[in-house]
């Protein structure tokens, strides 16, 4: 059952257009590489095999021990890191965390809400753009950038029924956060 929501969930978010073609203040959006949502959900991994802290609701596959789970290289160091569905989420998608490996410890680098696009890199690391839903025709287009050690959000967009509301920048965001 969660699969099929979540193909609907992907369905929606990257093959129709709720989002404005170019943002009205004329940022430009890194170049997208690949969506990468089919290859996590498609791909079960035994909650056995997942970081020793990893935080999963055993709702996320009833009965089955696993969860959506792929492992990626993320910045081209030839180590792949981990997006995990988490199990919690909403009508905004998915919860994913990521996680990556350094001499066999597992550190949490960030983590999102939403369906997940690769785009172009920056600071070695690919770009990853977000679009997740409120409900009420309110949704969001997010840029997450690998900055200090984690994926951090550095540009948001927010859209009410498929009408630009709101940017900001990651000064913005992140005096949201404190």
């Amino acid at each position: 059952m969660r699969s099929i929501i979540l193909f609907a969930f992907q369905a929606l978010f990257l093959s129709c257009s709720i989002f404005a073609e170019a943002s009205p203040d004329k940022y430009t959006w890194p170049k997208e590489i690949s969506a990468i949502d089919d290859e996590i959900f498609g791909h079960q991994v035994p909650f056995s095999q997942l970081p020793p802290h990893a935080c999963i609701r055993e709702t996320v596959t009833p009965n089955t021990g696993t969860t959506g789970a792929l492992y990626i290289d993320l910045n081209g160091d030839g180590v792949k890191e981990l997006i995990l569905d988490t199990g919690e989420g909403g009508s905004g998608g998915p919860e994913l965390r990521i996680y990556q490996q350094s001499q066999g410890i597992w550190k949490d680098i960030g983590g999102f809400q939403g369906g997940v696009i690769l785009c172009q890199k920056a600071n070695g690391y690919y770009q990853l753009e977000v679009k997740s839903r409120g409900g009420a025709g309110t949704t969001n287009k997010s840029l997450y950038r690998f900055v200090d050690g984690s994926y951090r959000a550095v540009r948001s967009e927010d859209y009410k029924d498929g009408e630009f509301v709101r940017s900001l920048n990651a000064k913005e965001l992140e005096s949201l956060n404190n």
